[in-house]
């Protein structure tokens, strides 16, 4: 695959599409970031769809694999192909009539810019703040109204969260079939920099995909480099005269291209990851890589979401913001909470909570998301938040599998994954000396709805 190495993503599918013959081919592949072992580099199908995180491009690169390309044209075997029918034409209906799921639709994960920004934990300046002054000129609401250009989803899905945006012209021009920034790259390669230009931001969701880059890491990084800058660690002699300040939309793009192909000994230190490149500096940047076994922290705050700080420093894979559903849904009664309600959790606990309860809640909810790993069900379909119920959600496994199973049944099978993960890891090396949080989280917020407020280290503990 000579042809095809050191080729973005967009020109490396379409020659081996053009290659194979078939148009319908999906391909997985990775580019220059992959190809360059970066270690937050990932791996990108269709463009826009990443499997983002834990450096699994690296590993790829480092294979010297660069795509899988599959076209499938068996049907699947079901157990009762009726009655998934019909339970796909209800799930339809409810995700068409369910709120939560209808703002998803229209705004995408985007729709938490402005949400978390009021609750004080949008991560904003490297994560001193959680509030961002220019949220609104970064939101889902101004996305929409101007460089959307369509709603996307995955194959099949009735939710369509996904962004395609385009801006045609100017020094940030960006193609819609590369997508567009869900939340988690609006805070990343925005507010965490204090950068409010949507259109910069556009622009460097395009490149993480054409390169294939975390845009949590990615931005995370360049977060680390900018306090290094601020405080005299790094120098314009190391950015190539560049700024390297909160705020500066170019430090931000040239980054990114330095990062996917280790260009300077800026972007080769970034390509390492915040725990190896702080190791390397050294003279106190360490208080700078916020990271959890040399994974980013992805963004949202634990400071005002405490089950998310227990999510994160547990998790196998490092930082995971998708290990547990996060706490807010669950501080008052209401429909997220009567979802959780078979699982024997019943009461409504706050958001900053420390205690058995939140322990409880975690324990449960983590087991229910490792599950939908499991199952391949998408976070966005399912409870506690979403439309399909967890009892239903037997029935769907039921009507595919021909298993006569229960929701016991299946919550043990989730705690299996977690027991699995947790023993290999283990084996590795990893122990409790690793299930921390950064000190930076223990730290009080410096402004915002929860300005003051930290997380209690004794309490976390």
């Amino acid at each position: 695959a000579q042809g095809l190495w050191g080729l973005e993503t967009g020109p490396a599918q379409e020659m081996i599409r053009r290659e194979t013959g078939e148009n319908r081919a999906r391909v997985a592949l990775i580019g220059p970031a992959g190809e360059n072992r970066v270690r937050f580099s990932c791996i990108v199908n269709e463009l826009k769809h990443a499997n983002g995180r834990t450096g699994m491009g690296a590993v790829m690169g480092a294979k010297n694999l660069k795509a899988v390309a599959v076209r499938g044209t068996k049907k699947m075997t079901l157990h009762d192909p009726e009655k998934l029918q019909a339970l796909s034409r209800e799930l339809a209906e409810l995700i068409g009539r369910h709120g939560p799921n209808q703002v998803l639709r229209k705004l995408g994960t985007s729709n938490l810019v402005t949400i978390l920004s009021n609750q004080g934990i949008l991560p904003t300046r490297n994560f001193h703040t959680g509030t961002f002054e220019a949220a609104e000129k970064i939101s889902g609401e101004r996305m929409a109204e101007t460089i959307l250009k369509s709603e996307e989803g995955c194959y099949a899905c009735a939710v369509r969260c996904k962004r395609s945006v385009e801006i045609p012209s100017g020094p940030y021009a960006t193609a819609r079939s590369y997508g567009g920034p869900e939340y988690e790259t609006l805070s990343s390669l925005g507010s965490l920099l204090c950068i409010d230009d949507l259109a910069a931001i556009a622009k460097g969701n395009e490149l993480c995909n054409r390169y294939t880059l975390d845009t949590i890491s990615t931005g995370a990084v360049i977060a680390f480099a900018m306090e290094c800058f601020e405080n005299g660690l790094l120098t314009a002699a190391d950015t190539e005269g560049i700024a390297f300040t909160f705020g500066n939309p170019e430090a931000m793009l040239r980054g990114i291209e330095w990062i996917a192909f280790r260009k300077s000994g800026l972007g080769a230190l970034r390509a390492a990851g915040v725990h190896i490149a702080a190791a390397r500096i050294g003279r106190g940047a360490e208080a700078f890589a916020l990271h959890i076994k040399g994974q980013e922290l992805p963004m949202h705050d634990p400071r005002g979401k405490t089950g998310q700080g227990l999510s994160f420093a547990v998790s196998p894979t490092g930082a995971d913001h998708v290990r547990a559903p996060h706490d807010t849904p669950f501080q008052a009664a209401g429909p997220p909470l009567e979802r959780i309600a078979p699982l024997g959790l019943l009461e409504p606990v706050p958001a900053r909570e420390m205690g058995p309860r939140k322990a409880r809640n975690f324990t449960y909810l983590h087991f229910i998301w490792s599950l939908y790993e499991s199952l391949g069900v998408c976070n966005f379909v399912a409870g506690p938040v979403w439309a399909l119920t967890l009892n239903k959600l037997v029935e769907v496994v039921k009507a595919v599998t021909g298993w006569e199973t229960s929701l016991w049944e299946l919550l043990k099978a989730g705690e299996r994954s977690v027991t699995m993960a947790r023993v290999f890891n283990l084996r590795e090396g990893f122990g409790r000396k690793d299930d921390r949080l950064p000190d930076r989280l223990f730290e009080p917020l410096e402004s915002g709805a929860l300005q003051g407020q930290g997380i209690d280290r004794a309490a976390f503990e």
